[in-house]
């Protein structure tokens, strides 16, 4: 209680002296969406404080506080939005290579996910620089990657034309992910041949589902769903409910006899920070 205290307080000082005292906790929020490219806006944007990485023992304690404060309450906003995981969705077809139907996945998804602590955002169009900055303006907890792979990287769109694909390398995505290891949880790999990345991004820090053989697609679209499913049902818990979610998901696709259910590996990080 006392650390969640003092982590609010400093969040309020540090917004205080951004805006000259003009704005604290309680009126922030509309301050930023009155004017949300000014200088103020983009400083707060880019404080440690507002997009650290929530521990387990922090989310347990501003769930704690957050069941004692009002509806009507503008902190119990404020406390709503450190809890809720952010996920960003990226997937790219490529025809080529055979087809994934990511419009009619990216829908199911949408639906699967109800929950008030869970929002996702779609990167459109798929390509590796607009990956990057959707990336950095969401600044997500949990990635979905659902493309064409093989041993040597990730298959997304080429931004000089959408109708092709462009092969992004293992290195070069390494070095993405290793960049980014302070706020993101879990990376999901739907793509085949894709433990190898896994393993290297685990080593970053995080939480990786990937795919080590080719898999089919109705079974890899119905595991995302029965992991997301298992997320929404428990938004608000640690970091190990992707691990719960991993092993519920492949119960349900054992159950129900889908082919390639031995292709999804999980990759546990020693730590995520």
């Amino acid at each position: 209680m006392e650390d969640l205290k003092q982590h609010i307080n400093l969040l309020n000082k540090e917004i205080k002296l951004i805006s000259h005292n003009k704005f604290d906790l309680r009126t922030i929020r509309n301050a930023l969406e009155f004017s949300p490219d000014t200088k103020m806006t983009n400083e707060l944007f880019m404080d440690t404080y507002l997009i650290n990485y929530i521990t387990d023992e922090v989310r347990g304690k501003i769930k704690e506080e957050i069941a004692k404060i009002p509806d009507d309450d503008h902190s119990r906003a404020f406390l709503k939005e450190l809890l809720t995981r952010k996920i960003l969705y990226i997937g790219a077809e490529c025809e080529q290579l055979g087809l994934i139907d990511i419009e009619k996945e990216f829908e199911l998804l949408k639906a699967t996910l109800v929950d008030e602590y869970l929002s996702i955002v779609r990167v459109d169009p798929p390509t590796a620089d607009n990956f990057i900055d959707q990336w950095d303006i969401v600044r997500p907890n949990i990635i979905f990657m659902s493309c064409h792979g093989n041993e040597y990287g990730l298959f997304l769109k080429n931004k000089y034309d959408l109708s092709t694909c462009k092969h992004v390398l293992n290195t070069e995505l390494k070095y993405f992910f290793d960049t980014r290891s302070e706020y993101t949880e879990c990376v999901v790999l739907s793509a085949c041949q894709s433990l190898e990345l896994g393993k290297n991004i685990r080593d970053s820090g995080k939480h990786v589902v990937s795919i080590n053989a080719k898999v089919n697609i109705n079974t890899a679209t119905q595991f995302l769903i029965y992991f997301l499913k298992h997320l929404n049902n428990h938004s608000l818990d640690n970091s190990d409910v992707y691990e719960h979610a991993y092993t519920t998901a492949i119960e349900k696709i054992e159950m129900e006899s889908l082919p390639d259910t031995f292709s999804f590996a999980f990759e546990k990080a020693a730590k995520i920070f």
